[in-house]
């Protein structure tokens, strides 16, 4: 059994054009402060992106203008982080998401059906409780 760590992608993103690894392209305070948790982890083991869908932390991306707010790119986007976490997860693994509701309301409740624990720390929480938590996160252990 393994961890995985999800890191969700962010609003602010480098200006067009851009491209570069997908985890140099969000800019914003939150993904920084989750990027850097996901590190202490051990991850990020994948980017969960509203454009590209699931990706690995160096994978060649390009700056965009798309939201999850777009039911048919919830959709879409679900589907295929499931998928991807199906084929790269086995039951029993633990994945811990540091993203917010709509980056894995569409997915997590079929893969824990499917054996995978799902953790979702920030669930719930505003954006300065997110910032807090994360903080607080970072300075655990040290």
């Amino acid at each position: 059994m393994s961890t995985i760590v999800l890191l969700g992608c962010g609003k602010s993103k480098r200006a067009k054009p851009w491209r570069g690894p997908i985890v140099d392209l969000y800019t914003g305070n939150l993904f920084q402060a989750r990027l850097a948790v996901a590190r202490k982890m051990g991850g990020p083991d994948w980017v969960l992106s509203a454009f590209f869908g699931t990706c690995r932390p160096d994978f060649e991306a390009f700056s965009y203008d798309r939201t999850l707010g777009d039911r048919d790119v919830r959709r879409w986007y679900s589907g295929a982080v499931e998928s991807a976490m199906r084929c790269y997860t086995a039951p029993g693994d633990r994945i811990v998401v540091l993203a917010s509701k709509p980056y894995w309301q569409g997915w997590a409740g079929g893969l824990r059906t499917a054996g995978r624990v799902v953790v979702t720390p920030l669930e719930g929480l505003s954006i300065g409780h997110q910032l807090r938590w994360l903080k607080e996160e970072l300075g655990r252990g040290e």
